[in-house]
């Protein structure tokens, strides 16, 4: 099939999942993802150069930029300070699942004290540690968050890398492994969305049943212990609603204040939220995100260069994107094309979204006959 229009694609070989993408200083667009190749999944990352996909070393043939032996899953990649792209991912290569960490030193793929090694960054061996999500500080140091879990309950741990004198390796952020703790935390946390501020404080975002139903949370770490914004991680936390909370993503405008966007209930009656911390309250950013009956599923947020927040999401097969002006929600065109007649390539579950160099780009999983990896761009240009 002719690639659309606006749009890159991916060839791929074999089933994927999990999509992460990135945007650097110079407009180019990172990819990685998680694909089935033979036995185990692994992690995979192309670059595209303005002409076309490249890899980053073998970040595209054999086992990828893991470059690990067993099932890689759930890709989170950032781009440092010098356009080099840097993953943490799930993986299984040592018999339980852990966090690992490797970063493009622009010739290679390096890892950090043992992070793709054996127990990598987690080191639980008695736990599941998945999800992780990643941020790199102003100095290129890397955090990461994820979901750690004990037999029924999981808690977000955070780790940040130090090369201090005294302090060297993958330290917690906090004087004790997650959040909670356990055997203190009684719910599940589950997705953590992490984000770093100019001090390279860590603020994460999650999902939590701690109310008795998914609710979406969210803490800040203020240079000695964390802290909850207005009850951000109480009762019903930032949404505080009647219906399930799924799919949320944190972003840090240019004064530091978290804005979260996630999807809210089921079926017909589900829609995107999207709120905004003002320093002293919670506030809605508009209302109606997601057109009614949408159903918008797996949501995502960015921000353009005025800390305006940009929301993407399926509904049904199509990706749609939002931008909000400080008045309204204004659609951004879109891909009309996915909707075209004998066009019939659904789309795997998830999407991922990221703005940078004046545009937004969103990548999902298409299958069929010939399954791709679609990156569609639009312009964020007034």
């Amino acid at each position: 099939m002719p690639q659309p229009p606006g749009t890159l694609t991916i060839p791929l070989s074999g089933p994927a999942t999990l999509p992460s993408i990135a945007i650097d200083s110079q407009g180019r667009v990172v990819v990685a993802w998680s694909q089935e190749t033979g036995r185990n999944p692994a992690i995979f990352l192309e670059r595209w150069n303005g002409a076309q996909w490249e890899p980053l070393g073998a970040s595209a043939a054999n086992r990828g930029a893991g470059g690990t032996k067993g099932e890689a899953f759930a890709p989170s990649v950032v781009i440092d300070a010098a356009g080099n792209p840097a993953l943490a991912w799930q993986d299984r290569s040592y018999g339980n699942h852990e966090v690992y960490y490797r970063h493009w030193s622009g010739s290679q793929w390096e890892e950090l004290a043992e992070s793709a090694t054996e127990g990598g960054v987690s080191k639980t061996n008695t736990g599941y540690s998945g999800f992780p999500s990643l941020a790199l500080g102003t100095d290129g140091s890397p955090v990461v968050a994820w979901e750690e879990h004990y037999g029924s309950k999981s808690d977000i741990w955070i780790r940040r890398y130090s090369s201090g004198l005294f302090k060297r390796g993958w330290m917690d952020v906090g004087d004790h492994p997650g959040l909670t703790g356990f055997p203190a935390k009684i719910s599940d946390a589950r997705f953590p969305s992490l984000a770093l501020d100019a001090h390279g404080n860590p603020v994460v975002a999650w999902i939590d049943n701690q109310s008795g139903s998914d609710q979406v949370y969210l803490q800040r770490w203020n240079g000695k212990r964390w802290e909850e914004l207005a009850e951000s991680a109480s009762a019903g936390g930032v949404s505080r609603s009647r219906n399930v909370a799924a799919s949320v993503t944190l972003k840090l405008d240019s004064s530091g204040n978290p804005i979260l966007s996630w999807k809210e209930g089921d079926g017909a009656g589900a829609t995107v939220q999207v709120k905004r911390w003002d320093g002293r309250q919670w506030e809605n950013v508009g209302s109606g995100v997601s057109e009614p009956g949408a159903n918008p599923t797996w949501p995502s947020l960015a921000l353009d260069n005025e800390s305006q927040p940009v929301v993407g999401y399926r509904a049904g097969a199509e990706v749609r994107l939002r931008r909000w002006t400080g008045k309204i929600w204004e659609a951004l065109g879109g891909f009309p094309w996915q909707n075209a007649p004998g066009y019939t390539q659904p789309i795997k579950r998830q999407m991922a979204l990221a703005a940078g160099a004046g545009k937004v780009c969103a990548a999902w999983v298409e299958e069929g006959a010939s399954p791709v990896i679609r990156v569609g761009c639009v312009s964020l240009k007034p």
